[in-house]
């Protein structure tokens, strides 16, 4: 994401309409500021943008914490959006598996994920159930795979 700060609007109003209630104190302003000042290209935090041309249709990071009640798992594959009109193409399968190898380079042999309600998608590819949680009145799926 460092690579393409115009972008990360984009991607940003993406997620808040799909993730904002896991932050009911903050905005999409925030985190666009928030992700412009942490991530990274060669450790955790790290963000990643799918393109087409110039315009981003899709994201996703390498975190060191996503749910605070589970600070003991690390590092966490978090923010995988796609634009709605891609979703099915194949877009949000590359931006996962650029976050799984990213972590095996990086010393991980784990990495985990939670969904509210993807949990098919990740399952179709190779990871696991490891648990569930709450999050803000939401039950979560908690997810592994080893990298």
């Amino acid at each position: 994401m460092v690579d393409h700060p115009s972008a990360l609007e984009s991607v940003v109003g993406w997620q808040w309409a799909e993730f904002g209630f896991e932050d009911p104190g903050g905005s999409a302003a925030e985190w666009c500021a928030d992700l412009l000042a942490t991530f990274s290209r060669d450790e955790v935090p790290l963000g990643y943008l799918a393109m087409e041309g110039d315009q981003p249709v899709g994201s996703s990071e390498l975190i060191e914490h996503d749910l605070r009640s589970r600070r003991d798992l690390t590092p966490w594959l978090a923010g995988v959006i796609v634009r709605p009109d891609l979703r099915g193409c194949g877009v949000g399968r590359r931006l996962v598996r650029t976050v799984e190898s990213k972590a095996a380079d990086l010393g991980f042999s784990t990495i985990y994920c939670f969904t509210e309600s993807a949990a098919p998608f990740y399952r179709k590819l190779g990871w696991t159930r490891f648990g569930s949680d709450r999050l803000y009145g939401h039950r979560v799926t908690i997810l592994r795979r080893e990298v």
